[in-house]
């Protein structure tokens, strides 16, 4: 199997009478005011071309990560049905991002990353935390 595309946005869409896709607002880079942040709504698209010898439906799973933190991990089938090249559109109601850090969607088939995206979220830095001191009386 050969990765022609991944990518993550605001949303991915497909029109129904030609099939084709259309993608909005392209996380290429995010400068939050604070955290956490909600990215809502969150899609990620992969654009795979099956090889001869690949079968045509395979188990895969989506992964969420930020930075090390693993954010979502679920079960999805990757089907070619009969034809060579399938999209893959996972779309999310929300994605919370509590920090600064690179999110990556992965798409693993078995123990092996089919195809990655990454972007980088960028942040304030946390406030300072506050020191109480105490004079004694």
């Amino acid at each position: 199997m050969i990765t022609k595309l991944a990518l993550c946005a605001r949303e991915v869409v497909r029109d129904s009478a030609t099939n084709q896709i259309s993608t909005f607002s392209i996380f290429e880079g995010l400068a939050a005011a604070g955290f956490p942040l909600l990215l809502n709504p969150f899609s990620a698209l992969f654009v795979l071309e099956r090889e001869e010898h690949d079968n045509a439906e395979v188990a895969a799973r989506f992964q969420l990560l930020l930075g090390n933190t693993e954010l979502l991990n679920g079960a999805t089938q990757i089907n070619f049905e009969d034809k060579r090249r399938t999209r893959q559109m996972i779309r999310l109601e929300g994605l919370v991002i509590a920090g600064p850090g690179i999110v990556t969607a992965k798409l693993l088939v078995g123990d092996n990353v089919q195809a990655e995206y990454s972007f980088p979220v960028e942040g304030p830095a946390a406030p300072p935390q506050a020191h109480m001191t105490t004079d004694p009386v």
